[in-house]
């Protein structure tokens, strides 16, 4: 995951409860917005979401007197794909889990369509 290094600590945390919430979980599916939310959901083998995507992470330098979801995101549901700034798949390190580079693409193709590319983290 490519995510700011202050927040990297709670970005894991989120991760690998993603990856033990569900034992059909290979990999994270993460999103950063440009309001610096960041929204995560596990997938299967198949490329199937087990959950939808879920805010684990609000604006760092939000005040504490303010609600965990920014304004931005409680206009457009925090889904607008206009507003991601980084995303991709986190994928699992236990034995068990670990699948090939074929099917990683697969997967990436079918949860982030064809034009999200391959080639992405």
């Amino acid at each position: 995951m490519t995510i700011d290094q202050r927040r990297l600590p709670a970005a894991e945390l989120a991760y690998r409860y993603i990856l033990t919430e569900n034992r059909e979980t290979v990999g994270v599916v993460y999103i950063e917005l440009d309001c610096q939310c960041i929204k995560m959901c596990g997938v299967t083998r198949k490329g199937d979401i087990l959950t939808p995507l879920s805010l684990v992470l609000g604006p760092s330098a939000a005040p504490e007197n303010r609600p965990p979801i920014c304004p931005e995101c409680l206009k457009d549901g925090g889904v607008n794909p206009a507003r991601v700034v980084r995303g991709g798949l986190a994928w699992s390190d236990e034995p068990q889990k670990i699948i090939d580079d074929r099917l990683k693409r697969k997967i990436k193709r079918r949860v982030f369509g064809s034009a999200f590319g391959a080639d992405s983290h």
